[in-house]
């Protein structure tokens, strides 16, 4: 009886511990995707997220549990190789605040991969935050009166909530659909799962009113690469199948230009020779020109807006990264999504668990549709992309290793 007692007592404290646990993670990815936008407070959230650090080494160093994934030392190298950039920056200012950054996405992804990797519910607990930030940036411009006056056509008004940036915004909507989507075969309630349908649609009206030409069309591509990974099976009849999806998004468009025709996001999109669609195109041959400048170890972090003669960064993943870091640094940085894309095939090979595929078919087309946006946005200092990628990591590697230890039982 003394011995259950005890027993009983060590699930508790255990079952406490990981509660703990979740709940400074829940708390550091809502802060670190709101609070952090706003100065000041932004700092705040720094020293939490360093305490966070600081304490999960300590416990993981105590219980002799710390994991450090592939993808985890990979950006770690990549940070290093970064380094190699700083002689050569024009900004020496500009490179060392690039360098800070990528420096705490570093250790954030590393806490985040760790603590989603050793407990099943982390996973989920962390894309709730994800979830209920893109909710208050959300509420918070419909409070300020933002999304009232982006309704307007003439006051060319984009939604920017507190993150500053209409894109940044429209993004963050996206990885909150990411997140419900996630999060749907968890939840049977019939309550919550209206709730969710209801946080998806104000995360497309979000969208919307950001007037992001690439977050719209970053949300079609999310829908249309969903339907294909959601397929169980090659269908018997696919010129059938594929006519009727010709129909289906014929009908989706119509629709959605009616929809659309009074707001600016149609207009932006409708005008593929606006002055914005001007300003990237040359954005997009000065980064060229960057990366032949200067090919092995780039022009230095975060100087690609110093030596722009427009002033602005690039609007491209792909070559904010190759001219800030060159070739070898590109090559080392997206090797990070072909890692994850490896071991989430592995995983979709070695099991028949509906719950598990469903999971890893949401990472595989939200990593696509983030590589997508990466055409019109740079993600190598967004810190909601490398959480989001984070909890990929940790989530794959839990399932693997439960897996692996499975098959050899």
């Amino acid at each position: 009886m003394l011995y259950i007692d005890r027993y009983s007592n060590s699930i508790r404290e255990q079952y406490l511990s990981m509660s703990f646990w979740r709940s400074l993670l829940f708390l550091f990815i809502l802060s670190a995707t709101t609070l952090s936008y706003i100065e000041g407070i932004s700092k705040l959230v720094i020293l939490y997220g360093l305490c966070f650090s600081f304490l999960y080494i300590i416990h993981s160093l105590y219980i002799r549990n710390l994991r450090l994934y592939p993808e985890v030392m990979i950006y770690f190298f990549w940070v290093i190789w970064c380094l190699g950039g700083y002689p050569v920056a024009a900004s020496k200012v500009q490179f060392l605040e690039g360098l800070r950054t990528v420096i705490q996405i570093a250790a954030m992804f590393f806490v985040i991969s760790g603590q989603t990797s050793g407990d099943n519910k982390a996973s989920s607990t962390a894309m709730m935050g994800l979830l209920l930030s893109g909710m208050i940036l959300a509420v918070f411009s419909f409070i300020n009166g933002e999304l009232t006056v982006a309704a307007e056509l003439d006051t060319r008004s984009r939604v920017e909530s507190i993150t500053g940036n209409a894109n940044s915004f429209s993004y963050q909507m996206l990885i909150t659909i990411f997140a419900v989507f996630y999060l749907w075969t968890d939840f049977r309630s019939f309550s919550i799962r209206v709730f969710f349908v209801l946080v998806t649609a104000i995360s497309i009206i979000g969208i919307i009113y950001s007037g992001s030409r690439n977050g719209f069309l970053s949300l079609v591509a999310f829908t249309f690469i969903w339907y294909i990974y959601s397929k169980k099976k090659i269908p018997k009849h696919p010129i059938v199948t594929y006519l009727i999806l010709i129909l289906i998004f014929t009908g989706i468009y119509f629709f959605a230009t009616h929809l659309l025709e009074n707001t600016l996001l149609w207009q932006r999109i409708s005008q593929f020779e606006d002055n914005s669609s001007q300003t990237r195109l040359s954005l997009y041959m000065e980064g060229l020109g960057m990366i032949k400048k200067s090919p092995i170890f780039g022009i230095g972090l975060s100087n690609f807006s110093v030596l722009s003669k427009t002033g602005l960064y690039s609007h491209s993943d792909y070559l904010e990264v190759a001219s800030n870091t060159g070739i070898i640094g590109f090559i080392i940085y997206f090797s990070i999504y072909i890692v994850l894309w490896r071991r989430l095939s592995l995983i979709k090979k070695i099991t028949t668990d509906s719950f598990i595929l469903y999971k890893v078919n949401i990472f595989k087309t939200a990593i696509l549709t983030i590589l997508l946006f990466g055409f019109g946005k740079p993600h190598i200092t967004s810190k909601i992309t490398w959480i989001f990628i984070a909890i990929a990591v940790g989530y794959t590697s839990f399932v693997k290793s439960r897996i692996s230890h499975f098959l050899k039982m």
